[in-house]
């Protein structure tokens, strides 16, 4: 072999090794699309995940509740179970029910729990008024596990009366307190926010945020402007109406503009498993919530923090002499590198420079040395839980309260 011959030959043995990775490459690629087309995406889904694009309908089980909800609207009693569509809210529960043979009730005013409280507060009473989502409704517990029970179990002259709700936001909680609270001369008015709250927050159509839901629901949203907060109530008049844009498809029109959690489209790339399960990757990664409280210059915090004053002023004007913020940590946000971390102390410095009362829950509850999975149930509070929140928000208002 001559000297002018080997980079030829070498060219063409690097192009000969190029064209077999090249088919291994592009055969293993086509392999791997058959094999999770054929065996492991179903119904739009890897496993439990629902792959993005995400649509009015991201999974079969929202389908059934759709068609429930339609048969149940045309029958001679749509008024039936425990929760309920709404207009301003979203969505609520009824008054006076009982959902799960009677473990979780609605009294008269559509507060979690038995008892039934008067309108005018009784001499030599402490009023208290509970808003948020289910850490604040305390799901997975019965009515006497929740902490406001247990609160009330410990300190015989308080009220403490349950207006949470199972998966709201901030603002759906703001806008229930304005609802709920005129008018019962509460002296104090306390909101719970799950740190996962952030994301709800800028949501308009629970299922692209949340795409594994059962559900289907609308809900209003505020967003900043140049007048402070600006609330944006749903388009639909009727549970009729956003059934019906679900079943079209037109909700992710009517409600896209300020969606944050729109989502890729993905393009060609969405008729591919590998394209929609690295567009789930991605879609799934941007929610969470970690990442949106360290963002603290980004829309999720700001409007969030808003929420916030905006409930403490408002709860004031009402005359309520305190009006905490509570933190629920989530069971992941209990780890001990979570713990050690503490990445809402965005949320907690932002808090005491606005001069915003806060109790921060973590505290309690990492207090206790039996580790997280002892104080959760299915992502929730259990009753010893609950228990220790009302040990210490009970602490928390005695030192504050005027005696």
């Amino acid at each position: 072999m001559t000297g002018s011959e080997s980079p030829n030959f070498r060219q063409s043995l690097w192009q000969k090794r190029g064209m077999r990775w090249l088919f291994v490459v592009t055969l293993t690629v086509v392999l791997l699309e058959l094999a999770l087309s054929l065996f492991f995406v179903r119904n739009g889904a890897f496993g439990h995940w629902p792959l993005p694009p995400f649509g009015a309908i991201t999974n079969p089980a929202q389908r059934t509740f759709l068609e429930r909800r339609l048969a149940l609207l045309d029958s001679d009693n749509p008024d039936t179970g425990h929760g309920a569509w709404d207009r301003e809210l979203g969505w609520t529960n009824r008054p006076s029910r009982k959902r799960g043979e009677g473990n979780y009730t609605s009294n008269s005013w559509a507060a979690r729990g038995r008892r039934e409280y008067p309108k005018r507060k009784p001499a030599g009473t402490t009023r208290i008024l509970c808003f948020g989502d289910s850490f604040t409704y305390c799901e997975e517990v019965d009515d006497h596990e929740t902490w406001q029970h247990q609160l009330e179990q410990k300190r015989g002259d308080w009220e403490v009366i349950n207006f949470g709700i199972g998966a709201y936001g901030t603002d759906q909680a703001l806008l229930r307190c304005r609802r709920k609270a005129p008018g019962l001369d509460p002296d104090v008015v306390g909101i719970g926010i799950m740190l996962e709250n952030i994301n709800r927050n800028v949501n308009r159509y629970r299922p692209i945020y949340y795409p594994s839901t059962r559900v289907v629901a609308g809900k209003p949203r505020f967003v900043l402007g140049g007048n402070g907060l600006q609330l944006l109530p749903l388009p639909y008049a009727t549970e009729r109406a956003l059934l019906s844009a679900v079943q079209d498809g037109r909700v992710v029109e009517d409600l896209r503009q300020d969606e944050y959690w729109i989502g890729p489209r993905l393009g060609l790339l969405r008729h591919f498993a590998l394209g929609r399960l690295a567009g789930a990757y991605s879609a799934y990664a941007a929610r969470r919530h970690r990442d949106r409280w360290l963002a603290s210059g980004e829309e999720p915090f700001l409007v969030t923090v808003a929420l916030l004053a905006a409930f403490h002023r408002e709860a004031r004007a009402l005359g309520a002499k305190l009006a905490p913020i509570l933190i629920f940590p989530s069971e992941k946000d209990m780890a001990p590198a979570r713990l050690k971390e503490r990445y809402w102390r965005t949320l907690t410095d932002d808090l005491r420079a606005r001069n915003l009362p806060f109790l921060d829950l973590t505290e309690a509850l990492s207090a206790e040395s039996v580790g997280p999975k002892k104080l959760f149930r299915a992502g929730h509070l259990n009753a010893r839980a609950n228990g220790l929140v009302a040990a210490a928000l009970g602490d928390w208002l005695e030192s504050r309260l005027p005696r």
